[in-house]
């Protein structure tokens, strides 16, 4: 059927229409950290969609998903998900998982176009995307713009009675996180700085790239530290710090004492501040005091997680291998809960992804996780900057399931990042346009174009 609609409606050659996937992977790229519900990259996957129908030879191309270790390993992630959906008792909270996790299937389709070359560009316009957002964050933090913005009581001629378009408004109130909660944006700035980091340090860039950069470092470490993510703080440490290491492969005393220097310099400068950041350090210490002198007590921020992580022991000891089941997580874990610890019921999320997969998965599923991540690091791109930067990737995925409630946001991330980084280097069969003034008008509008798409859903 598409084969005929090809002849007749002129479809482009298959080469042309896998360097339009390509694009539109630009463009997906960007909205990764701008767009928290998913509607603009659900609207430009589906274009996605449809130009693989109809660009056919379909045996060839899903043959290469298939032969590609790291698209098996997510197929098998997300594989796990659905056939543990056999007994489930919670299914509501099942759906609501399913929702995040079929970005796991993604990688096997993007395996399918992804040409290598397009990895830097892929990479670049998610930076930019969080550049976006820092860039909104600060106006909201000033006060230049107001702390949301969005269009009530609108007519769409395409829907029932009047609806409210938002483009931007903070998860939490003492936050400045535009698009995305500080659980995530903390992390993915750090996760951006230490990229740019890395570029500076392994690539002869021109003096204008080295200066916009440069600014943008400083700038997102800046803007890390007036958001409430305690996990953005450490990651921000620990990954810029390891940045020099992991380029050279070896500690040299000059470099180490450099990043200790600027490290020791940021963190006096943010805890003088006596902004958000010094709030969350006291507000963690605090909540291991009362930890360490009664491992009982659940009532603060850590000890709730703490509290849902002891409680959930029984149910893992129970069901070791196997698990409970996809989405019951909550509900097992609710019912060991005593009355004395009620309030931990109300809590929506395990705030760790090894405790999640544990319960729902067992063994059986964190041995499919770590596959994952295995795989990952074990592909050789036969690139060191790709496989370095795979480290970071990875070494983001591992920290973020300790403590993160969202850790599923960032396989997302993962699901086009990873494959961008290790796909083929012969799907395109031409040499791609270098990026110019014309091309990026391009993206621009179609980015702004998919935006708008997303506000009037």
């Amino acid at each position: 059927m598409f084969t005929i609609l090809k002849k007749k409606l002129h479809i482009p050659s298959e080469n042309s229409l896998n360097l339009s996937l390509n694009h539109l992977a630009v463009v997906y790229a960007f909205f990764l950290p701008i767009s928290y519900y998913g509607y603009a990259r659900s609207f430009i996957f589906s274009l996605i969609i449809i130009l693989i129908a109809f660009r056919g030879n379909y045996k060839y191309y899903f043959t290469k998903s298939f032969n590609h270790p790291i698209a098996i390993a997510f197929l098998l992630y997300a594989g796990m998900y659905y056939i543990w959906l056999i007994g489930t008792e919670d299914m509501d909270y099942a759906k609501w998982t399913l929702h995040f996790v079929k970005v796991c299937l993604y990688p096997f389709i993007f395996y399918t176009f992804l040409d290598a070359r397009f990895a830097t560009r892929i990479l670049t316009a998610m930076i930019i995307g969080v550049m976006l957002s820092e860039v909104v964050s600060y106006l909201m933090f000033f006060e230049i713009i107001p702390w949301e913005f969005e269009l009530k009581n609108v007519n769409l001629p395409w829907k029932d009675g009047l609806t409210t378009i938002g483009f931007y408004k903070p998860m939490h109130y003492h936050d400045p996180a535009p698009f995305l909660s500080h659980e995530i944006y903390g992390p993915l700035l750090a996760l951006s700085v230490t990229f740019l980091v890395y570029n500076l340090l392994s690539t002869n860039n021109s003096k204008m790239t080295i200066l916009v950069s440069s600014i943008f470092i400083l700038t997102m470490t800046a803007n890390i530290f007036i958001v409430g993510g305690r996990l953005g703080h450490l990651l921000f440490f620990i990954m810029v710090f390891s940045t020099y290491f992991i380029y050279k492969k070896k500690l040299l005393f000059k470099p180490f004492i450099y990043k200790v220097l600027f490290l020791i310099t940021v963190f006096t400068i943010a805890y003088l501040s006596n902004g958000i950041f010094t709030k969350r350090l006291y507000e963690t210490i605090h909540s291991i005091e009362k930890s360490y002198n009664n491992i009982y007590d659940f009532h603060s921020s850590m000890g709730g997680r703490y509290g849902l992580w002891y409680y959930s022991l029984d149910s893992i000891k129970e069901n070791l291998i196997f698990g409970v089941g996809t989405g019951d997580q909550m509900h097992v874990v609710r019912e060991n809960i005593p009355e004395k610890d009620s309030h931990l019921k109300y809590l929506i999320t395990m705030h760790s992804q090894y405790f999640d997969i544990l319960i729902q998965f067992g063994l059986v599923g964190l041995v499919i996780f770590f596959n994952l991540l295995y795989q990952i690091i074990k592909y050789d791109t036969k690139n060191k900057s790709y496989n370095d930067i795979k480290l970071y990737l990875v070494f983001t995925l591992f920290m973020v399931g300790f403590l993160s409630p969202l850790f599923l946001f960032f396989l997302a991330m993962a699901s086009l990042l990873i494959p961008a980084l290790t796909a083929h280097k012969d799907i395109l069969k031409s040499n791609i346009e270098p990026i110019n003034s014309k091309l990026f008008s391009k993206y621009a509008l179609f980015a702004i174009a998919s935006y708008f798409y997303q506000q009037v859903q």
